[in-house]
C-alpha cells in the first residue's frame, strides 16, 4: 500500500504534522517568554492563542479543498488527523482561561500570590504542548 504513495503525495500529507510543529516550536515555546522578556506582560500570552485560531482555520480550510479531490483521501487523512491534535491544545487553553479567572477573582492583582499564582495557572497549556508535541 506504501507503494501506491508518490513522493508528492507523502510530502504534502507529511506538511500538515511539520505545519503544527513549526506552530508549537515557534509561537509557543519561544513567542511567550520572548513576549514576557520584552516587557508585553501577558499580551504577549495571546500570541500562541492568536497563531494556533489562525492555523486552525488553515487546516480547516485545506481539509474542505481536499475533500474536493479523490485521490487524495489519504493527504486529507493526514489533515484531518493533525487537526484534531487542537483539540488537545484547545483544552489545555480551557483549563488555563478558566484557573487565570479564578485567580483574577480571588487574589489581588497587585499581589506577589497573582503574579505566582498566575505563572502556575499557564502550566497546563505548557503540558499540552508538550503532549502535542
Amino acid at each position: 500500500m506504501s507503494d501506491e504513495r508518490t513522493v508528492e503525495e507523502r510530502k504534502e500529507a507529511k506538511r500538515a504534522h511539520e505545519l503544527f510543529v513549526l506552530n508549537l516550536i515557534f509561537f509557543h515555546l519561544l513567542a511567550v517568554p520572548a513576549g514576557l522578556a520584552f516587557g508585553l506582560g501577558y499580551w504577549g500570552m495571546l500570541v500562541p492563542l492568536l497563531s494556533s485560531s489562525a492555523l486552525l482555520l488553515y487546516y480547516q480550510n485545506r481539509i474542505r479543498q481536499l475533500a474536493n479531490d479523490e485521490q487524495k483521501g489519504w493527504v486529507q487523512t493526514h489533515w484531518e488527523q493533525a487537526l484534531k491534535r487542537f483539540r488537545w491544545l484547545y483544552m489545555g487553553y480551557a483549563v488555563v482561561a478558566m484557573l487565570l479567572i479564578v485567580v483574577s477573582l480571588f487574589v489581588e492583582p497587585d499581589s506577589i500570590a497573582f503574579i505566582a499564582l498566575t505563572r502556575v495557572a499557564v502550566m497546563p497549556a505548557i503540558v499540552m504542548v508538550l503532549v502535542t508535541f
